[in-house]
């Protein structure tokens, strides 16, 4: 799966599949399960054969857009959890207050 956002191939969906099918006599590409007009399959061959510098920035900018989803919901639920520990922090103190006036 591969960011689409800039809707690099007309899908309409901010993500496609590609899929290449190989044979004696047929070289395909496939775009989400669909086989691919000619226009999509000569921008996917130009990935292939693009420079390898190139090639490596779309996969480690795809690699982080895959990975940023699950680190935010991890930083979310890290954020909840430190303020509930900081709530329950303060009615400790306060506990504390109350039972050394006692």
């Amino acid at each position: 799966m591969f960011d689409n956002s800039d809707s690099r191939f007309p899908t309409g969906h901010g993500e496609v599949i590609l899929h290449r099918t190989i044979g004696q006599k047929k070289d395909e590409y496939s775009l989400d399960k669909k086989s691919a007009s000619k226009a999509p399959q000569s921008r996917v061959s130009g990935l292939y054969v693009s420079p390898k510098r190139e090639l490596l920035d779309f996969t480690v900018d795809h690699i982080s857009h895959e990975r940023q989803g699950p680190r935010d919901a991890k930083r979310g639920k890290i954020n909840e959890l430190l303020e509930y520990i900081g709530s329950h922090l303060e009615e400790l103190e306060e506990e504390k207050e109350e039972l050394e006036e006692f």
